[in-house]
């Protein structure tokens, strides 16, 4: 019991009185910290390896072969150019170009929206999506009764190439371990480079059969990666923060106004230069792209960010690529004209003919690191790969009227511009 004198003392709060000292517990040691041997921090925890996904390879596959797809029906078009001529000769080479850019147009232009579109309802339902219309775009294509059936086709195509190349690798990389990721990368890079490369000669081989082959070989592709697909690649849902906008007006001025100015490329030749015509299309083109470039600039989220050109590393590479694949796909078109016209030779000669252009450009590539550890990836070693861009043209054009005897007789002709290639690209 407390006194009345020891509730004074401390103001209310009972004092300790000699004859009752506090409870001890002799039988209960002091807690002592754990022994770190035995029972380690959550903090120090050893580190566990995630299981790794047994299937990841075959992801892998999958999206790979999306990508093949895409870049083959890309490259392989241009050397089946002459015979899809031949069974559409009512129609100019200027009509016919349209085969080749309406894919790559609306690919281009639809990139960044088809990303965003996929972060906003999952890649995988992107790319399921995105492959089945690129099977059926390739039916339409190879069943096509005439130029514009098959044109309209290709915008198809080109739209179901744009949601599948976004998506491909960002579904295969999140089933790899980081180690591994690299790896990976260079996997479905190759893949794209030999698509690149095989493309002249798997078109030249089926456009000497029937030029509708090079499409209709698609759906089967297509069909077994839709079923792989839909079994193998995780499922997800929309990226967090994933929702932005699309930008639909700005994606319409980008397509209209890039292809008003091809427009104007393509069809000035039959048209005249001088031509109403063709200057209005010329000034259509100009016009739109001034208002999407004053749109992007306004626009909260444009489908191209104008801040990405204040950094003038990124412009100049920019600058650089596209006046290289301008080079490129001119070049090329050019010489599968060149080879099936003027020397006569059969589509599969002049695929074997072109071959030869991506041998200096893998082996630039294994090459270059000691060029980039000694001069860095600025403008030497760009500024020769470009440089030697010229070669295919002074090479090849100016002996226009003289054909090798075999279809290597052209390699010295295509290898400066593989070297430039293997130089310039990373």
């Amino acid at each position: 019991m407390t006194t009345p004198s020891s509730k004074a003392q401390g103001g209310g709060v009972p004092a300790a009185t000699p004859d009752k000292p506090p409870a001890t517990t002799p039988d209960k040691p002091p807690a002592t910290a754990p022994d770190s041997a035995s029972a380690p921090a959550p903090d120090e925890a050893p580190d566990v390896a995630p299981a790794l996904d047994p299937r990841r390879w075959l992801i892998l596959a999958v999206a790979s072969a999306a990508q093949f797809l895409a870049v083959l029906d890309m490259i392989a078009v241009n050397i089946a150019f002459p015979a899809i001529g031949a069974d559409f000769s009512s129609a100019s080479t200027a009509e016919l170009s349209w085969v080749l850019n309406a894919y790559t147009i609306v690919l281009a232009a639809l990139l960044v929206p088809a990303g965003r579109l996929a972060d906003a309802i999952g890649g995988r339902r992107s790319f399921l999506t995105g492959i089945a219309l690129f099977g059926l775009a390739s039916l339409a294509c190879g069943a096509a009764p005439g130029l514009g059936t098959l044109i309209a086709a290709r915008v198809a195509q080109g739209v179901a190439a744009a949601v599948l190349v976004p998506t491909s690798l960002s579904l295969a990389l999140p089933a790899f371990p980081r180690r591994e990721r690299a790896t990976a990368v260079g996997v479905w890079t190759a893949v794209s480079a030999v698509a690149a490369s095989s493309g002249p000669v798997a078109g030249g081989l089926l456009a000497a059969s029937d030029w509708r082959w090079i499409f209709l070989i698609n759906p089967p592709v297509v069909l077994v990666a839709w079923v792989a697909g839909l079994r193998l690649l995780p499922r997800t849902g929309p990226v967090p923060g994933g929702r932005r906008r699309l930008d639909p007006l700005g994606t319409l001025l980008v397509l209209l106004g890039t292809g008003a100015v091809t427009t104007a490329c393509v069809e000035a030749a039959d048209w005249g230069y001088g031509a109403p015509a063709t200057l209005g299309f010329l000034a259509t083109g100009l016009v739109v792209g001034a208002l999407a470039v004053a749109h992007v600039r306004r626009h909260p989220d444009p489908v191209v960010d104008p801040g990405l050109f204040r950094t003038r590393a990124f412009t100049a590479a920019a600058l650089g690529l596209l006046s290289y694949f301008l080079a490129y796909a001119a070049s090329l078109l050019a010489a599968t004209l060149l080879f099936t016209g003027a020397w006569g030779w059969s589509p599969a000669r002049a695929g074997l003919a072109v071959t030869p252009g991506r041998w200096p450009s893998w082996w630039c590539r294994c090459c270059r690191g000691g060029s980039y550890g000694r001069w860095g990836s600025g403008p030497r070693p760009s500024s020769a790969g470009c440089a030697s861009r010229p070669g295919r043209c002074g090479g090849c054009f100016s002996r226009a009227a003289t054909a090798p005897t075999t279809p290597w007789g052209s390699c010295p002709d295509w290898c400066s511009p593989g070297s430039a290639r293997g130089s310039t690209s990373r």
